[in-house]
């Protein structure tokens, strides 16, 4: 299994499996990797990508719990990635990194969350674990 438990509840909480599956979307290479490296060493599923293309190839083919997508990408904003993702399955949870002060995803009719880049993988961690105590306290609460 792997994994800290506090978060196993996420991915259960999505129907499928007790590990969190994590699609990173972040144009720059050699940071993508080493996300996703340091996501799956904490027990997550992370697979990573550097376009809004291959990334809506890999959500065609399989469910993701999280999308983790930068908004400024050079091939597609995040924006409307993230509403695919959703379209495709909408328990889908969506983290934005953002290098800009502002945000342009507050018009978005979905709930999400915003890191500033650049970021710590620490700061993915805390948003999933706030998500999988929500998950956890919703089943409870059904």
């Amino acid at each position: 299994m792997g994994g800290d438990p506090a978060y196993a509840g996420l991915g259960m909480a999505m129907g499928r499996r007790s590990k969190i599956s994590i699609l990173v979307v972040e144009n720059n290479a050699p940071a993508c990797e080493l996300v996703c490296d340091s996501l799956n060493a904490l027990g997550y599923i992370a697979k990573g990508v550097t376009t809004a293309e291959e990334a809506l190839k890999l959500l065609h083919s399989e469910p993701f719990d999280i999308l983790l997508t930068d908004i400024e990408l050079p091939d597609m904003s995040g924006l409307p990635l993230a509403r695919v993702a959703i379209s495709f399955n909408p328990l889908t949870r969506i983290i934005f990194a953002s290098k800009s002060g502002y945000l342009v995803a507050d018009r978005e009719t979905f709930d999400f969350d915003l890191v500033r880049k650049p970021y710590r993988v620490r700061d993915i961690t805390q948003i999933l674990k706030r998500h999988a105590s929500f998950d956890s306290d919703e089943r409870k609460s059904a």
